[in-house]
């Protein structure tokens, strides 16, 4: 858990989910002003997931449309007769930004996550007790909460993967570069 205020690694994050099936047990007992904080805050942690989820999406195109620029700088190279380094170390580029796309696209990958629906939204079992729905409604909002940030964890995880990948294609086209202008 990251303490306010402090520096923190946020590289590897551990992720520590409360139980749902407990809260679900203890939202009974609390009064409604607890129940309308809970209520709030998991509106605002519920945009927050979502923001997060949009913004690693927005960076795993970035790396697809990186890696692709990549791959056509190596597909156009005009060197007539490349030695076998020079060919062996463009293949190796090649294959990075291949697997970056790779990494990227099973990021960004359309895949439906775990949010409350309509029927959740106006349950007919509660619809005369207010205090009944903001509870299930709280409990919506946690499980979705929980779906979409084990989401974005694997969303993150594979932008990583991506973004070293991609450092690496670029850093042998730069050996290739290099080694062309060495022997012009």
């Amino acid at each position: 858990m990251v303490t306010p205020g402090r520096n923190a690694n946020v590289s590897k994050q551990i992720v520590q989910f409360v139980d749902v099936e407990g809260i679900e047990d203890q939202l009974p007992t609390l009064d409604s002003n607890t129940i309308e904080e809970l209520y709030r805050f998991g509106t605002l942690m519920v945009s927050e997931v979502m923001q997060r989820s949009s913004q690693l999406d927005s960076k795993l195109v970035g790396i697809v449309g990186w890696a692709a620029a990549t791959m056509a700088f190596l597909l156009f190279q005009d060197h007539p007769n490349p030695s076998t380094a020079v060919r062996l170390i463009s293949a190796l580029a090649t294959f990075s930004a291949t697997l970056a796309v790779v990494v990227s696209f099973l990021g960004v990958k359309t895949t439906m996550s775990s949010f409350p629906s309509e029927l959740d939204w106006f349950k007919q079992t509660l619809l005369d007790n207010i205090e009944g729905l903001k509870q299930y409604h709280v409990v919506s909002m946690l499980n979705a909460h929980q779906q979409q940030h084990i989401m974005n964890v694997k969303k993150a995880n594979r932008l990583r993967y991506s973004e070293w990948l991609l450092a690496i294609s670029v850093s042998l086209i730069a050996l290739v570069l290099l080694l062309k202008l060495s022997w012009a």
